[in-house]
């Protein structure tokens, strides 16, 4: 092979381990080692392997093919351009395929649906149809069989029926008795038992500390009194505290209650930020009646009444209907609910035996704690914690039971 003439290479492929080898013609026949199985493989000389023509591939998406591809890159290119994307008619998967000469079908990987394939004809004429001319083409399949020869699919009837029912929750139970249906015992029940614990607690803690602080002020004079007035800082915290956790635990009975729960489930997750809240809300209300009161007692006075009894009186008249006007709004600060004001007509009976029982409650619990008092300040302190953290819940209980049966 003279200097002129181009280099020239051929591929062998390896009889062992069917690798192939891209070596250089040389003027005579030579053998090369395969670098995979280092097998003998013959390389033939030039003159014993004619020269090929030149291919002249076509363009493929625009870009003309270098004169140096090989026929397995152009083939490989040429199938590549050929395969046509198809959807499933039943779960309309996409599903890219190779079109044959003839039409076929193949299984849908999803729902294994026969889809058929178009033959390479049909895919090409459906390419050339389309402008731009795109790599794959969609082409709608249509189904070998009848999607009316599928078997329908059955359902129970239990099935159909909880499909089309309405899911909600079921109304709660009414009380069997307004006021006496889980009222005296809402303090030791689960859900309630833990919260009374901890308000029987605050207030015996308190009710110790306020009682050692009056001891102590009362025994000490002077510069002594002085420093032990730092000891009430104490009683400022757990007064807090108590009243705080108290305010929390008797709204949420008496929400609960108002919507005609019997079991408290609202408690939430409370810290005594939100508790301090809560407290200034009772606090608003309980301001509202008294200043209420007061202009009441004030006009009985210009009458010749008494103020003090007119007052007392008056507050706990109207304590309940400002609660549940500000229940019935939503909890908001507006204290008057025409609603509310027209039930102490319409429905009297729940009014005045919400009045009753409270007061009879807090007479029987006031003078039992007063005579316990007088035999022994000890027994006394030690049971007013956990009977005042009871009449509160009762309290709040009670009340509820009044916003629910007003509300009706």
């Amino acid at each position: 092979m003279s200097d002129s003439s181009p280099v020239r290479y051929v591929t062998v492929v390896c009889r062992v381990c069917q690798s192939r080898l891209d070596e250089r013609q040389d003027e005579r026949p030579r053998r090369v080692k395969c670098p995979v199985c280092q097998t003998s493989v013959a390389v033939p000389a030039a003159s014993e392997t004619p020269p090929s023509p030149p291919v002249r591939l076509p363009d493929v998406e625009g870009y003309a093919l270098a004169d140096s591809a090989t026929r397995a890159g152009a083939e490989r290119l040429r199938k590549a351009a050929d395969v046509v994307l198809v959807v499933c008619p039943i779960c309309r998967a996409r599903i890219h395929a190779t079109p044959e000469k003839d039409a076929g079908q193949m299984s849908c990987p999803d729902c294994l649906e026969p889809v058929r394939i178009p033959s390479r004809t049909e895919a090409r004429a459906a390419a050339a149809q389309s402008q731009p001319r795109r790599k794959a083409e969609v082409v709608e399949a249509v189904p070998l069989r009848p999607t009316s020869a599928r078997r329908p699919r059955e359902y129970s009837q239990w099935f159909l029926q909880a499909q089309s029912s309405i899911r909600r929750d079921p109304d709660p139970e009414p009380p069997k008795r307004l006021y006496l249906s889980d009222t005296f015992s809402i303090p030791w029940q689960r859900e309630v038992r833990s919260r009374w614990l901890g308000l029987t607690l605050g207030l015996t803690a308190l009710c110790v500390i306020g009682l050692l602080t009056l001891h102590l002020f009362e025994q000490a004079s002077g510069a002594m009194g002085m420093a032990l007035a730092f000891f009430a800082l104490p009683m400022i915290w757990v007064a807090i505290w108590t009243l705080s956790y108290a305010a929390a635990v008797w709204l949420t009975i008496l929400i609960d209650t108002a919507n005609g729960c019997r079991t408290i489930i609202s408690w939430g997750d409370q810290n005594w930020r939100e508790w301090v809240l809560q407290l200034t809300y009772v606090q608003y209300l309980l301001a509202i009646t008294l200043m209420l009161s007061h202009g009441v007692a004030w006009l009985v006075r210009l009458a010749g009444g008494a103020y003090a009894a007119t007052f007392g009186v008056t507050a706990v008249l109207l304590f309940p209907v400002v609660v549940v006007s500000a229940l019935e709004r939503g909890g908001s600060w507006n204290f008057y609910s025409p609603g509310v004001l027209g039930s102490l007509f319409f429905r009297p009976g729940a009014w005045l035996g919400f009045w009753a029982i409270s007061g009879a409650l807090a007479g029987v619990v006031g003078l039992g704690l007063s005579w316990l008092m007088e035999q022994s300040l000890t027994a006394g302190l030690l049971v007013a914690g956990p009977t005042a953290a009871a009449l509160v819940l009762m309290h709040a209980r009670l009340l509820g039971r009044l916003a629910w049966a007003s509300g009706r």
